[in-house]
């Protein structure tokens, strides 16, 4: 008698089991894999939390936020990190502001600690110079609040102006001369002009900016019609000249977080600061149509900054003279590639 009620528990729970698995339509290792799959999105969605706040970190140390709201984002001990040692800049200046970043590498390091490198660009505003520095950031996730915990200093790479010329240091402190005035052409056409060449500006250089990834720097030349370029760090390809700027002179140039893209800001022929966009590799100008939208008559565009996703471009738009329009003053948005632009805030 209790073999037989054995026997029929035992099959009514493997009929109950087989229902249950015929219902569900599926077989029976399909909920494994399921668990798996949502470990796995906790574990993603944990990481793009973390990157989320590097970004804001990020973000609010190059729009020029003051240290009492950056130390929101860290725990004291990454707050004693800036502080204490050599070669980490929580802050820019107004003589070498923060213009961007590219984070170059991100991991999980334990359970509830990622690791991100990141690659911060600035660029002096008093004379010719720029620098790459990387850090290494720790993100530490407690209680669901993430904040960053660490931080350590990887590398910095430079660029200035010696005896005429470009000079390269890398994080070695290795250094090589890149480009000498001399050698950029006397005559060149601008784009748009090709068949009209005019005196290119050699009197020296005006601004530098370095790639995030440490391959190529740009530059912007003085004279009556300034010239913008780029040339590989590695010494072994050619400079190239991406356009000259006819009366006018780059005071300001920011590449993208990729690299692909070369934003420039010019001081117009008008008095008012104007901003270009290149596409590095094919020499293009992109149309972006700020001249139609921003007349130079009227307003001011300075470069902002780039967003996380390398195409779009922040820009500010002043006022230039009284017949500025009050309702295109402010922050925009623009993607560079196919020219349309959203304000974010006045």
């Amino acid at each position: 008698m209790m073999q037989r009620l054995k026997t029929g528990l035992f099959c009514f729970g493997f009929l109950l089991i087989s229902l249950t698995l015929m219902g569900a339509d599926c077989d029976p290792l399909t909920p494994l894999r399921s668990n798996k799959q949502n470990e796995s999105a906790r574990e993603t969605g944990n990481l793009e939390e973390a990157r989320e706040l590097v970004r804001s970190f990020l973000d609010a140390r190059i729009a020029g936020a003051g240290e009492d709201e950056l130390e929101e984002y860290m725990t004291d001990e990454a707050e004693g990190d800036f502080q204490g040692r050599s070669g980490l800049t929580l802050t820019g200046s107004a003589e070498a502001p923060l213009l961007g970043y590219k984070i170059s590498s991100e991991s999980q390091v334990t359970t509830g600690e990622f690791g991100f490198s990141v690659a911060i660009q600035s660029s002096y505003t008093n004379r010719p110079a720029a620098e790459n520095v990387r850090e290494d950031l720790i993100v530490r996730s407690e209680g669901g609040e993430y904040r960053i915990s660490s931080t350590r200093f990887l590398g910095r790479s430079s660029l200035r102006v010696e005896e005429g010329g470009l000079v390269w240091q890398d994080e070695k402190n290795k250094t090589s001369r890149l480009l000498q005035l001399k050698d950029l052409p006397a005559e060149f056409s601008p784009i748009g002009a090709e068949g009209e060449k005019y005196g290119t500006g050699r009197e020296g250089f005006a601004t530098l900016a370095i790639r995030p990834d440490n391959k190529e720097v740009a530059f912007g030349t003085w004279g009556t019609h300034g010239l913008v370029g780029v040339v590989p760090t590695d010494g072994k390809g050619a400079f190239t000249v991406l356009d000259l700027l006819f009366e006018a002179q780059a005071r300001l140039l920011v590449y993208s977080p990729d690299g692909a893209f070369l934003a420039v800001e010019e001081a117009a022929p008008t008095g008012s600061t104007r901003i270009r966009v290149y596409e590095v590799q094919d020499k293009r100008l992109m149309d972006l149509g700020f001249s139609t939208a921003f007349p130079p008559d009227r307003y001011h565009l300075n470069i902002s900054r780039w967003e996380s996703d390398g195409k779009t471009l922040l820009i500010r738009v002043n006022r230039f003279s009284e017949e500025a329009e009050a309702d295109k003053l402010g922050l925009w948005a623009v993607e560079v590639e196919s020219g349309e632009r959203q304000k974010v805030i006045q």
